[in-house]
């Protein structure tokens, strides 16, 4: 449920347990980190699931393995934060491709974790601060989408209705 340039910003100090508290972001168009996000508040807090930990351990243990600091940037080496932040979006392509679906952007991806959530019946302002939208109709009428089936949906429609 992250955005493209707070993925790029991320450091391990961000990284409390199950939790990553987000308060900066790479600006594409700027160029540089900014020490605000979009979020009314300029930061988040964003529970962290146990893949997405397993992942960050992966890179932490790798990180050492080369030398590398283990504080600091988890995926950014050298400041280098304009070249993570264009190739995350190639990467994310070749996944795709790879698993021979169609290609998506790190930004639909945000859509279909909200859409997740929400049929996981989990509260549509949970999902709004996980995503770190200002406002609530912004999370209901732009990212959570039914992802029942037809007949699902007609199925549910007639119990209520019984």
């Amino acid at each position: 449920s992250l955005r493209r340039g707070e993925v790029t910003a991320l450091r391990f100090e961000d990284l409390n347990g199950r939790n990553l508290t987000l308060s900066r972001a790479f600006s594409h168009g700027a160029g540089e980190i900014v020490e605000r996000l979009k979020d009314a508040e300029g930061w988040r807090n964003v529970y962290v699931v146990p893949s997405a930990l397993e992942i960050i351990e992966l890179v932490r243990s790798e990180r050492k393995r080369l030398g590398l600091p283990e504080s600091g940037d988890i995926f950014v080496i050298d400041g280098r934060y304009q070249s993570f932040y264009s190739a995350l979006g190639k990467m994310i392509n070749n996944y795709c491709d790879e698993l021979c679906i169609p290609r998506r952007s790190l930004h639909s991806t945000r859509r279909t974790c909200a859409s997740m959530m929400h049929a996981s019946n989990i509260s549509d302002l949970t999902i709004q601060a996980q995503l770190g939208h200002k406002d609530l109709r912004t999370t209901q009428n732009s990212y959570c989408y039914d992802l029942s089936r037809d007949d699902e949906c007609y199925e549910l429609i007639t119990q209520a209705m019984a």
